[in-house]
């Protein structure tokens, strides 16, 4: 179910007011977090965009906060010490060419065994793999064995792709699953005994009387 009111929103300190909608979904199934709606402002109208499209298109922008995710941590394209705007904007086109790679191969292992099974591979243990073997592989299988394969048909690829997917030993990539959290443990105290601050002890000593 999609709820859709109009409201003003007050913009900045000469009070203007903004038109605006605020989308709720009321989801079948709750979010990891418990939430059951969720609620999206926008300025757009119902004839640019209706409701339940406004839910759809906001749900999809986490895959783009999971790819840069991936880009931050596996791919590791925001290097601290490229510090000059250029070399930093020439090492995020690296990561992302980088990471468009490695979901060609997710893509080949998910058109291969499912999509319950790719979803559960790591990213970061895959990219890992890639830059351990890499200059072994090139020792190996120098460029001049690769060259033929810029002449491929997309399906021809395609076909060697879900080949190599077959021989992938998918247990060694699989996410780490995070167990349960430990329930804190409840503080517990000494029968008749109070707890008595430093400061408190201290001054005791000094004025020669008993702490309480």
């Amino acid at each position: 179910m999609v709820h859709e009111p109009s409201i003003r929103l007050l913009g900045g300190p000469d009070g203007r007011k903004l038109m605006a909608r605020r989308v709720t979904l009321v989801l079948d199934v709750p979010t990891r977090d418990g939430e059951t709606e969720l609620h999206i402002l926008t300025d757009l109208t119902r004839e640019e965009l209706e409701g339940r499209e406004v839910a759809n298109v906001y749900r999809t922008r986490w895959t783009l906060e999971i790819a840069f995710s991936h880009l931050t941590t596996d791919l590791q394209s925001e290097i601290q010490t490229l510090g000059y705007p250029p070399a930093a904007l020439f090492g995020l086109a690296v990561g992302i060419v980088a990471y468009n790679l490695v979901s060609t191969m997710k893509a080949s292992i998910r058109a291969e065994h499912g999509r319950e099974v790719s979803d559960h591979l790591s990213g970061y243990t895959m990219a890992h793999e890639v830059a351990s073997t890499y200059q072994g592989m090139m020792v190996a299988l120098p460029p001049e064995e690769w060259k033929h394969m810029g002449d491929w048909e997309p399906e021809q690829m395609g076909l060697y792709l879900r080949g190599l997917a077959r021989q992938v030993n998918l247990p060694r990539f699989k996410k780490a699953v995070r167990g349960l959290k430990k329930p804190r443990t409840p503080r517990t105290s000494v029968p008749g005994k109070n707890h008595v601050s430093t400061a408190r002890l201290l001054l005791a000593k000094k004025t020669g009387t008993k702490a309480p």
